[in-house]
């Protein structure tokens, strides 16, 4: 029903429908700012890169050719927008979900102990987080965070949908292995 309505909406968009336009921004911002956010740490930046992707749906809808879903097309043009931002800002920072300054900004108002804890496990995350390579990262924020479709993942990364599912398990597991999970 979702991308019956959303394929609607990208017909009248590509028309000069605003209200339609407008809808597709409503329902992608939120995936769009959190996948920026994973890549860039940074609040501000995120939003920028949001504006500056919306920008661009905006200026290339007539071109959407609908091979992928919009959804893997936003997350693909996120991706380049927030790697060209940090190339120009010369930062070098890995591909992370969330600092984590984000986290703790998120979380309810806990007992001390309990704040001790969950700052402790989010400390140990990130730092396992960081120790994964960058494909691992990718993999894992786009099933496990944006909850993108396995098929679409496959098409976004280039990968046949076999070679998806086991990047995906080669993560999990490494992650595992690096926390020291059983």
């Amino acid at each position: 029903m979702k991308e019956v309505r959303e394929s609607e909406w990208i017909q009248r968009a590509k028309h000069g429908d605003l209200d339609a336009l407008s809808s597709l921004v409503v329902i992608h911002q939120d995936r769009v700012f959190r996948h920026a956010l994973s890549m860039l740490g940074d609040v501000d930046d995120a939003h920028d890169i949001t504006q500056d992707v919306f920008r661009i749906l905006i200026e290339s809808i007539d071109g959407f050719r609908g091979e992928a879903s919009l959804g893997t097309w936003l997350h693909r043009v996120t991706t380049n927008a927030a790697l060209m931002h940090l190339r120009r800002v010369k930062r070098r920072r890995k591909y992370e979900v969330f600092p984590p300054e984000a986290w703790e900004a998120c979380a309810p108002t806990p007992s001390t102990d309990a704040l001790v804890d969950t700052r402790r496990h989010l400390r140990r995350v990130h730092c396992a987080w960081n120790e994964l390579d960058e494909d691992h990262q990718k993999v894992l924020s786009m099933r496990g965070i944006e909850g993108v479709p396995m098929v679409e993942m496959a098409r976004a990364l280039g990968l046949s949908t076999a070679a998806t599912k086991s990047r995906i398990h080669r993560a999990r597991a490494r992650l595992k292995d690096i926390l020291d999970l059983p």
